[in-house]
């Protein structure tokens, strides 16, 4: 076990600063022997100060990244975070492939698989009144980092297992189960806050941040196929994005044109412009 430093109370540092900054350095010495770090108790007898101080200064490590709380269990040292792409194309890995690429075990649980009446915005989409409801966790390292929710047409529910759907993604559990062929996918990404029920299932308090991603799958004609969310915890999950800035000849997508104004040189790449000063 390492040392912490002693707190020194006369400097103009706040304490929990002061914490905060051993705190790193011991993550750094322990990350590699051990998963789970200090308990607050533990942390208060080490550096002889309040409980609250020593929240203070845990909140503060978790919100940089360096630290993540799992409720009922405790504080563990973060890991590097998945990493996945944001859109589709024969480079796209998936969650379990991206899981071994860092080093850790991925397992998926189906929590739920069930004919429902569909909700009204769900019926709107599909024009169905009953269909499939899909649930599933996704698990890394036992730790539930992602919640998928989704609905289907009700055929999916006697074409396919449950087992099945653990190691299949979207489209592919609606190709095996009906026949249907997928033409494409539209999604949609924003950051939400985590409601109680969400909270419950991903082992986060209420109000911890989560990426949403919305996504429909459509048909050739068009036609919404599937419709559903998948929710990922923010402290353990990081989406990627690929900007390519050649066409499909491998040319520079922006053609620049120079302009003079007011003895200024400004390179107009379709984008808002950048002002550059002649010498």
């Amino acid at each position: 076990m390492s040392q912490p430093v002693k707190i020194d109370r006369n400097s103009y540092t706040p304490i929990y600063i002061q914490i905060r900054e051993d705190l790193k350095r011991l993550i750094e010495e322990e990350k590699a022997h051990r998963e789970q770090f200090y308990s607050d108790e533990e942390l208060v007898q080490m550096y002889g100060v309040n409980r609250l101080t020593v929240r203070r200064a845990v909140e503060k490590l978790v919100d940089e990244g360096y630290l993540y709380r799992v409720r009922g269990v405790g504080t563990f040292m973060s890991s590097p975070k998945i990493n996945m792409p944001a859109a589709g194309g024969k480079n796209l890995n998936s969650f379990e492939e991206q899981c071994r690429k860092a080093g850790k075990v991925c397992v998926v649980k189906v929590t739920e698989m069930k004919l429902v009446q569909a909700p009204p915005a769900v019926q709107a989409v599909l024009q169905r009144d009953e269909v499939c409801y899909l649930e599933r966790l996704r698990y890394v390292d036992q730790i539930p980092m992602v919640l998928d929710k989704f609905y289907f047409p009700a055929e999916v529910m006697a074409g396919i297992s449950k087992e099945a759907c653990c190691h299949l993604k979207m489209p592919e559990i609606l190709n095996k189960a009906t026949g249907i062929v997928p033409s494409y996918a539209v999604m949609e990404a924003e950051a939400v806050l985590a409601t109680h029920e969400d909270g419950e299932k991903l082992q986060i308090s209420v109000q911890d941040p989560l990426l949403l991603r919305k996504m429909r799958i459509y048909l050739k004609d068009d036609s919404t196929a599937v419709v559903g969310k998948t929710l990922n915890r923010g402290d353990l999950f990081r989406l990627i994005v690929r900007v390519s800035y050649l066409t499909c000849s491998g040319k520079f997508k922006y053609k620049a044109k120079e302009k003079k104004h007011e003895g200024v040189s400004i390179r107009n790449y379709h984008q808002p412009y950048e002002r550059r000063v002649p010498g």
